[in-house]
């Protein structure tokens, strides 16, 4: 089996949950696959559009961030997920 190489980057979302401000990096394998498979395709530009694919267009599917803790540091949280809903928050609030 085949061990992944370490990325270069951390990548993550600042947002505003109950007035207070987050900045939490992803654990998740979905957006470091992404980026391996963005460096492929676009080169250089690779980090120009996963930020506008996680940036711009992601946030606009109602996005739903997945939090979580690990046992070593349970105060401290990752985002362990990233779910996007084909329902329109502002349908669903009728």
């Amino acid at each position: 089996m085949d061990t992944l190489e370490k990325s270069e980057y951390a990548f993550g979302y600042r947002f505003t949950s109950f007035g207070h401000s987050h900045t939490h990096i992803i654990h998740d394998w979905e957006v470091q696959t992404a980026y391996r498979s963005y460096k492929l395709k676009y080169g250089p530009g690779a980090i120009e559009q996963l930020t506008r694919e996680y940036g711009e267009y992601i946030p606009k599917r109602n996005l739903h961030v997945l939090s979580g803790t690990i046992a070593a540091h349970p105060r401290n949280f990752i985002i362990i997920g990233l779910l996007r809903s084909p329902f329109d928050p502002q349908e669903l609030a009728r």
